[in-house]
């Protein structure tokens, strides 16, 4: 099932057969050494983890906004999976706030698919009422990941200092940044 799509990307469930593809990256130790899960060592951690999103999207679509979820980046010309985008947060008493995270492959970064991801991120959650205010952060380290959030039309907000961890339990400083739906074009 589709989710929403931009002119060069596919936002969309996860599949079976996509396996490949999330692990070609998910495998990297540089892709994952700012988030808080390890690279994955095998196929079938990338088997397990679509797995395990397929479960969750019932209880996404039942209105659990709580339920972490991460839907593939599809290249429409290619049909390739290159990267993840999704939701890794929710406060509903801080003014509906949903938080954003994303990963992309390495091979296809630089290239302008994560922000075209994350504002048509913006339009889908704007347009199903999902929340008021889009957040997201990265490590202060993870600079691109920054230009990212800038590019899309996020303000940023300011330095939570030790406000996240990485893979190696390693707490570091992150970057804040946020989006008012009203301002969502």
């Amino acid at each position: 099932m589709n989710i929403y799509e931009t002119e060069r990307l596919l936002i969309r469930r996860w599949h079976e057969k996509d396996a490949h593809d999330l692990y070609e990256y998910a495998s990297d130790n540089e892709v994952t050494r700012f988030l808080r899960f390890p690279a994955y060592m095998s196929l079938d951690d990338a088997v397990s983890r679509i797995k395990s999103m397929n479960e969750s999207y019932s209880q996404f679509a039942n209105g659990d906004l709580q339920t972490e979820i991460d839907f593939a980046i599809e290249q429409k010309i290619t049909g390739k999976v290159i990267g993840s985008i999704g939701f890794v947060g929710y406060k509903e008493n801080a003014g509906r706030s949903i938080e954003i995270g994303y990963i992309m492959n390495p091979q296809h970064q630089g290239k302008g698919f994560m922000t075209e991801a994350l504002v048509g991120m913006f339009k889908y959650v704007v347009g199903n009422d999902l929340a008021l205010r889009i957040e997201a952060k990265h490590d202060i380290e993870n600079k691109a990941s920054g230009r990212v959030m800038q590019k899309a039309g996020m303000t940023f907000e300011g330095i939570r200092r030790k406000g996240t961890s990485n893979n190696t339990n390693s707490r570091a400083d992150c970057a804040t940044y946020a989006i008012l739906c009203e301002e969502v074009k």
